[in-house]
């Protein structure tokens, strides 16, 4: 039980995220929600596929390339241009 705490004070401290600016990953996008979306069917797809023929570190960091790439194109091809699109569409008054 003790152990929660050093575990919930850093993960307070990394959510407030002032510390740990990643501004060199900025050029690239955001590719959490890619990375979001994507993650769970390939390590899923993986080792159903490959779970006996490669180990674990084999698995995860072939994954994490497929995720990536994916995440990447994602923001680049599909994200990026809808996000763009909203200043192209007049915003609407509330009623």
């Amino acid at each position: 039980m003790l152990s929660l705490l050093p575990l919930t004070v850093m993960t307070i401290i990394i959510g407030q995220g002032r510390w740990l600016a990643f501004r060199w990953l900025e050029p690239i996008g955001d590719l959490s929600y890619g990375i979001y979306l994507t993650a769970w069917p390939v390590q899923s797809i993986a080792i159903v596929n490959l779970g006996g023929s490669i180990n674990v570190w084999g698995i995860s960091a072939l994954t994490a390339l497929i995720t990536g790439t994916y995440a990447f194109f994602s923001w680049r091809l599909v994200e990026k241009p809808a996000l763009n699109l909203k200043k192209h569409i007049p915003a609407r008054r509330a009623r």
